[in-house]
Formats: C-alpha cells, sequence, structure tokens
C-alpha cells in the first residue's frame, strides 16, 4: 500500500461505493461507542472505544477477520458521556512503527502494534483541565512526521 499523501485522498482502487450486506467483510463489537474514526496500517486497525467500567481504551483489531489482537486500558475511569459523544471520540493515527491516541481526558499516549506503551503524556495535568463545552473530539495529528496535539500543531504548521 502507497502512503498516503496527507491530503485526505486515498491512492487505493476498486473500493465500494454503496454499503450493504454483500459489501461488508466483517463486524467487530466493540466496549462501546466512539465517535473516531478508525486508523489503520497493514494488517493492524486501531479503534478507540470507552469499556462499560467507563475506562478508556485502545484496539487493534486485524484487519482480514476483526478479531482483537490487542486491547490496552490506557485511561482508568475517565469516560464522561454527552448526548452521542464520549471522551473516547478522538482518532487514533500511526506513522507504521507507532500509534497515538489523545482523549478528551487530556491523555496523551504513544503504543507500539502489540499494545506496549512507549511513552504517555497527561495534557491536562500540564496546562490545565480542558474547556470542553460539548465534548472533546479533536485528534492528535502528524506535522513533519511528528505526533502532536491539535493546537501544538496548529502552531508547529505556521511556522
Amino acid at each position: 500500500m502507497a502512503r498516503p499523501a496527507l491530503n485526505g485522498i486515498s491512492p487505493e482502487t476498486g473500493l465500494p461505493s454503496t454499503w450493504s450486506a454483500e459489501t461488508v467483510k466483517w463486524k467487530a463489537p466493540l466496549p462501546g461507542p466512539s465517535g473516531g474514526h478508525a486508523g489503520g496500517w497493514g494488517d493492524s486497525i486501531f479503534v478507540s472505544s470507552p469499556d462499560p467500567e467507563k475506562n478508556l481504551l485502545l484496539l487493534c483489531l486485524d484487519r482480514k477477520t476483526g478479531a482483537v489482537a490487542v486491547a490496552k486500558r490506557i485511561v482508568e475511569g475517565g469516560n464522561i458521556e454527552r448526548g452521542r459523544n464520549n471522551m473516547a471520540s478522538p482518532s487514533p493515527i500511526t506513522d507504521g512503527r507507532a500509534v497515538y491516541i489523545l482523549y478528551g481526558t487530556g491523555d496523551f499516549a504513544a503504543l507500539d502494534f502489540s499494545g506496549q506503551e512507549l511513552w504517555r503524556r497527561d495534557l491536562a495535568k500540564d496546562y490545565g483541565k480542558f474547556a470542553i463545552n460539548w465534548i472533546y473530539g479533536s485528534s492528535p495529528l502528524f506535522v513533519r512526521w511528528q505526533a502532536l496535539p491539535p493546537s501544538a500543531a496548529a502552531l508547529a504548521g505556521s511556522e
């Protein structure tokens, strides 16, 4: 698979233009709802989800089967729900070496594809609790292939 050009356009061809029972290859039940989209690389699909105990999880699903390969609790008891959204709404991103996730709690972490934590940072502790009127949904971004939270990415991108 060719690396995307970071412009929102996929180089993939032959993708389905409609959804139906015939075009769905598999379904995977998740512990809870999330407004985030999946991120993937190779055979690994990453999704964020809360569980019934309000923990915030990062899951790695097998692209071919949908089976959960890794389930890692990133934040214990940190989920807050507002309407149809929750603190797991930001999407995970990957550079092919690590997966990065930022939650509405301010917890920002990097893990390898086996679920081993590479680093973690509590942005709310460092800079203050996030001011959220509705719910937090801003995903981390890559700037020059460095994973940054959205506000820092905006500043880095203006250089």
